[in-house]
């Protein structure tokens, strides 16, 4: 019986083309799932173990304590799939189908992808082993290859790869445009101008700002965190010790009692510090070169000891590449399953070919006034009450990049009470630069919108204000909420 209904479900020839990629992801969310309640448990423990030896609170515990459960893993990791999953999977893909097609360019493609794949593991365990990173270069791969050669019927690479070679140079050609008009802000004015201004948009949103932070918790450097600790070990002298805590409390530094709940030991020779992790050394730097600049110090100890750099970049490169050829994937084959009913295969192919490159180059198009960093505006008086949205959030920017206060500029009612997440968060931020009281009484109501990005935009710039009154709203966001964002927003809030 098993056997029947399995060879029902593979003779659905669009099925069969998509089961290695959805074995892939599934290989990947079980891999996400594993690694980010490893890190969870780890990370509470740490917490847990500095809370009591130092006997302080640790800003993120209330909240991580929350976020440890299995939905929230499992929402979290479907990040991690969503991006290098597929990126993983597409490209595994995409070797098992050059393997087994004839031609000399395409053997290149088959024998280069080792040694790039060999390159790869090499950078994930550059600085120090990393299993869990590994882990995704390794299974994945691994477990679409074994599925394809248990697969009846096709030959290896066409039962993997639904598309023929004009498809691919549509699909690298959309990727490519993707790419083409991506700097560093392109992402932000996308987030304002598109997910912001709709609801779904917004959901989806609010879904990356509410779970990625267990995914950050995994991958961030010891620069990126936001709470770090350092631990001094006995052979450094008193009056450094004394400058050293100086120095690493300004910097948002804990003093720790014990080297293995430490981020960062530093020794000393009486000529120079050694700063390390409790699992190995990692850089040293001489008394008076640290005393100059202590911040280099420490950031060139971050950048050494950054054990998810590359993850981070595999991470970040599968989500810009991947999102248009899923997309072609996607639409091909639910034009494919229209098409084929209507005329015959081969005509199918083709016009489902044509229909998906044209539609999506065409998106591509129009998505690239969305994706520039600024949109140029002359007279910010004139952007504030423009009814264009993309006028409005160009007129904040030039206010916020000025550190101009915005009441020069005319009222902004409108854009506190607006419809629009982006204009009331980018007004959020602009707030932090007004001299009128009445600016932190209007922060203080943006802390109950609807928006988390508009709440930890406005804790931010209460920070930035360094109001009295804010501080108090600060510590008590830290011991209450149940949000990591929102805690660790409050957190550098109360930094600055």
């Amino acid at each position: 019986m098993i056997r029947f209904w399995q060879k029902q479900v593979l003779t659905i020839s669009w099925f069969r083309k998509l089961l290695p990629l959805l074995l892939g992801l599934i290989i990947c969310q079980t891999l996400a799932v594993i690694h980010l309640y490893y890190v969870t448990r780890t990370q509470l423990s740490r917490f847990h173990e500095i809370s009591r030896a130092n006997e302080i609170f640790i800003p993120g515990y209330t909240a991580l304590t929350h976020s440890s459960g299995a939905i929230a893993i499992f929402k979290s990791a479907l990040l991690i799939t969503m991006s290098l999953g597929v990126g993983i999977s597409l490209i595994t893909i995409f070797v098992l189908y050059a393997a087994r097609t004839p031609g000399i360019f395409w053997k290149v493609v088959c024998y280069s992808s080792f040694p790039i794949w060999i390159y790869c593991l090499y950078l994930l365990n550059s600085v120090s082993i990393c299993w869990f990173s590994s882990s995704y270069f390794l299974i994945i791969p691994i477990f679409i290859w074994f599925l394809d050669r248990k697969i009846p019927g096709e030959p290896i690479g066409y039962n993997l790869y639904p598309f023929n070679r004009f498809q691919l140079i549509i699909a690298l050609l959309i990727s490519a445009t993707w790419v083409g008009f991506y700097d560093n802000s392109s992402l932000v004015s996308i987030r304002d101008h598109l997910l912001l201004s709709n609801s779904v948009g917004e959901k989806l949103s609010d879904y990356y700002y509410d779970n990625s932070f267990l995914v950050a918790a995994a991958i961030q450097s010891q620069k990126q965190k936001p709470v770090k600790t350092y631990y001094l070990t006995s052979e450094v002298e008193p009056s450094l010790k004394r400058e050293i805590d100086a120095v690493l409390t300004s910097l948002s530094y804990l003093k720790v009692s014990q080297s293995a709940i430490s981020d960062l030991i530093i020794s000393s020779n009486g000529t120079s510090m050694g700063f390390s992790t409790p699992i190995k050394q990692m850089t040293s730097v001489s008394i008076p070169d640290f005393r100059a600049n202590p911040a280099e110090a420490l950031r060139d100890f971050s950048d050494k000891g950054d054990y998810y750099k590359f993850f981070r970049l595999a991470l970040f490169i599968s989500l810009l590449v991947t999102v248009p050829i899923c997309c072609t994937l996607l639409l091909y084959l639910a034009l494919m399953m229209v098409l084929q009913k209507l005329m015959t295969p081969n005509r199918a192919i083709q016009a489902a070919t044509l229909i998906t490159g044209l539609i999506l180059l065409f998106t591509s198009y129009k998505l690239r006034p969305y994706s520039q960093p600024s949109y140029n505006i002359s007279n910010p008086t004139q952007g504030l009450s423009s009814a264009n949205q993309m006028e409005r959030i160009a007129a904040l920017k030039d206010i916020i990049r000025q550190k101009a206060d915005i009441n020069k500029f005319g009222s902004y009612n409108n854009l506190l009470h607006s419809q629009y997440t982006a204009d009331r968060l980018w007004l959020a931020t602009a707030l932090a630069h007004v001299h009128h009281p009445k600016a932190t009484s209007e922060l203080t109501g943006l802390l109950n919108d609807p928006s988390p990005n508009v709440v930890c935009k406005a804790m931010l710039s209460l920070g930035q204000r360094g109001d009295v009154i804010a501080a108090g709203l600060m510590a008590n966001i830290i011991k209450t909420t149940t949000s990591l964002y929102p805690q660790q927003c409050a957190y550098l809030s109360l930094q600055n």
